[in-house]
C-alpha cells in the first residue's frame, strides 16, 4: 500500500461541502485546517467513512460557526478543554455524518504526534485538496507502512497513559479492521490497561459493544486476556481461572467462556458440526444484525451474554462425595452478578434485561437434552417465556456453548441429543409462527360476555389457557375450548354462571 495522495473525488458529495466551506474559512481567516486521522485510514483501507476529524489553528468553534453558517446544521461542544466540537445534521448529510473539530497543538507534526497509532497521524491540507482538487498525504510516523502490513502501531508510548480508553481501542481496531498491534504495542497495553478501570464506562461500552459486534476470533479474546484488559473492565471474570477444565469441559472457565464467545461467529456463519441445524437456524440470523438502543447491534449482547453465561461458577462450585464437581444454580447467580455489570457498564435497560435474561436461562436446551424427548409443551414453554428474539439469541449462546465444550464426558452421542434440542425448538417455532396467523378460538371479548367479567389480567390467562390447550392437541374447537374454560374458571375467580352455547 503506497498512496502518498487524496483526490478531493475520492469524497461523497456532502463531505466535499465541508472541505469547501472549510477551506473558504480558513484561506479568508489566513488560518490553516488539515483533515487528519480515521478518515484517511478507512480510505485507504478500502473502507467508506462518513466522519470526519478537522484540526485548525485557533479555537474551533470559529470553524463550527463558519460551517453552520454555510451548511446549517448543529454544533456541538464535546469538551471544553481541550476545546472540542462535533458538526452534524448539515444539508445532504446521512445520519450517521459528523464532524469532529479541534484545535491543533503546536506544529502538525506535534499534533499528530498525540494520536494514539500511527494509521491515525496523518493529514491532508485541506485548502491545498480544495484549490487543486488533490494533495499529498502527511505520514510523519509511517501510518502508510503500517496500514499495507495491517499493522497498528503506537506512536509513542504515553499515549495509553494520556487517555487508557487507547488500551481496549487497540483491540477495537483488531476486530473491525484487522489491524494486528505490534511493535510492543501489546506489552505496553499490559502494562497500563488497569488504567481502563478509571475510564468513563460510557466509552468502555462503545469501544467492547464495536469488539463484540465484529469478527472475534479466540487469538483477540486470548490476547484480552492476557493484557488484563477484561481484569480491568469485568473483574468478576477473574475467578473463572479456578474452574477447571474437567468433565465436560476441556479448558477452564475462563478460557471455556472466551472460546465460546469466538464459536458465535461460526455458529452465525452456519459452521457448527450439524449440518440440519445450521440450515434451521441461518434464515434466522439476520436480525441478529439489526440496531438496538445506541445504535449497537444485537449480536454484541449474545457476546456479551456469552461472555457472562458462566460467571456464577465460582461461586456455586462444589464436589461431591464421589469428588465430581457440580455449579448447581450457577445460572441464577450468574444473572446477579451479570445485573451488576450491565448496571456498571451502563448498558440501557433493554440490554441489560435480554442479556440477564439470555444468562438465566442458557442451560435450559442442555437440560431439556438431558430428559430426552422433550414434550411439545416444555419445548413450547421456552418460546412463551422468552419469546421468539431472545430464543434463538438463547439458541445461538447455547449452541456456541456446546462448540467450545469438548471435554470426556462431552460425549458424541450427548452432542447429538443437544442439537436435537436445538433443532426441535426451531422446528416448534415455525409451528408456532403458522398457528399464529390462524384466527383465534375464542376472542377476549367472548370470554368477558361468556363470563361476566370485565378487562383485566383474567382475560389474558383464560386466552393462554385455551391457545396452550390448542398447541398442545388436549382441545380442537370453540365447544371443547369452552368445556375447558368453563371448569378451569372456577377456580381462576368467582365468575358468573356461563351463558348457553
Amino acid at each position: 500500500m503506497e498512496p502518498t495522495t487524496v483526490f478531493l473525488s475520492d469524497f461523497p458529495e456532502p463531505l466535499i461541502n465541508v472541505l469547501r466551506a472549510t477551506a473558504h474559512w480558513a484561506v479568508s481567516s489566513q488560518r490553516v485546517a488539515y483533515l487528519v486521522g480515521g478518515w484517511l485510514r478507512d480510505h485507504l483501507l478500502g473502507v467508506k467513512s462518513w466522519e470526519l476529524d478537522l484540526v485548525c489553528l485557533g479555537d474551533p468553534a470559529d470553524l463550527g460557526r463558519a460551517l453552520q453558517s454555510q451548511l446549517k446544521g448543529r454544533l456541538l461542544l464535546l469538551h471544553q478543554e481541550p476545546a472540542h466540537y462535533r458538526f452534524l445534521g448539515w444539508i445532504g448529510a446521512p445520519k450517521d455524518a459528523h464532524v469532529d473539530l479541534s484545535e491543533m497543538v503546536g506544529s502538525l507534526t506535534d499534533d499528530l504526534a498525540r494520536r494514539d497509532f500511527t494509521v491515525n497521524a496523518m493529514a491532508v491540507d485541506i485548502p491545498l485538496l480544495v484549490q487543486k482538487g488533490v494533495a499529498p498525504l502527511f505520514d510523519p510516523f509511517g501510518g502508510i507502512r503500517d496500514l499495507g502490513h495491517r499493522a497498528l502501531r503506537l506512536t509513542h508510548q504515553d499515549v495509553l497513559l494520556e487517555d487508557p480508553i487507547r488500551n481496549l481501542r487497540a483491540f477495537r481496531f483488531w476486530a473491525t479492521a484487522n489491524l494486528k498491534p505490534t511493535g510492543g504495542t501489546l506489552e505496553a497495553i499490559a502494562k497500563h490497561s488497569s488504567l481502563l478501570s478509571r475510564t468513563a464506562p460510557e466509552r468502555v461500552l462503545f469501544e467492547l459493544s464495536l469488539i463484540f459486534q465484529s469478527e472475534t476470533e479466540i487469538g483477540l479474546l486470548m490476547e484480552m486476556k492476557r493484557t488484563g484488559i477484561f481484569r480491568a473492565i469485568v473483574p468478576e471474570l477473574d475467578a473463572l481461572q479456578e474452574v477447571p477444565g474437567i468433565g465436560y469441559h476441556h479448558l477452564n472457565g475462563l478460557d471455556h467462556t472466551l472460546l465460546a464467545v469466538a464459536m458465535v461467529d461460526l455458529v452465525r456463519r452456519g459452521q457448527t458440526e450439524d449440518p440440519d441445524f445450521n440450515r434451521l437456524l441461518l434464515p434466522c440470523l439476520p436480525r441478529f444484525d439489526e440496531e438496538g438502543p445506541g445504535r449497537r447491534k444485537w449480536l454484541w449482547i449474545v457476546k456479551m451474554a456469552t461472555l457472562l453465561h458462566d460467571v456464577g461458577k465460582p461461586a456455586t462450585m462444589t464436589y461431591d462425595e464421589q469428588g465430581r464437581i457440580h455449579f448447581y444454580g450457577h445460572e441464577k447467580v450468574g444473572a446477579q452478578i451479570s445485573q451488576h455489570i450491565c448496571q456498571r457498564l451502563r448498558l440501557s435497560r433493554k440490554e441489560t434485561d435480554c442479556l440477564v435474561r439470555l444468562v438465566r436461562h442458557h442451560m435450559r436446551p442442555a437440560q431439556l437434552a438431558g430428559r430426552l424427548p422433550a414434550s411439545r409443551r416444555a419445548l413450547q414453554r421456552i418460546w412463551r417465556e422468552l419469546g421468539e428474539e431472545d430464543g434463538l439469541r438463547l439458541i445461538v449462546l447455547s449452541a456456541a456453548d456446546l462448540m467450545a465444550t469438548r471435554g470426556p464426558e462431552m460425549t458424541q452421542e450427548r452432542r447429538g441429543r443437544h442439537y436435537q434440542i436445538l433443532k426441535a425448538l426451531l422446528e416448534e417455532l415455525a409451528v408456532l409462527k403458522e398457528l399464529a396467523l390462524r384466527p383465534r378460538l375464542i376472542t377476549g371479548y367472548e370470554v368477558m360476555e361468556r363470563y361476566g367479567i370485565r378487562p383485566g389480567p383474567l382475560v389474558g390467562r383464560a386466552l393462554r389457557l385455551v391457545e396452550e390447550a390448542f398447541l398442545e392437541g388436549r382441545i380442537r374447537d370453540r365447544e371443547e375450548a369452552f368445556a375447558l374454560l368453563d371448569q378451569a374458571m372456577r377456580q381462576f375467580g368467582e365468575p358468573q354462571e356461563p351463558d348457553a352455547l
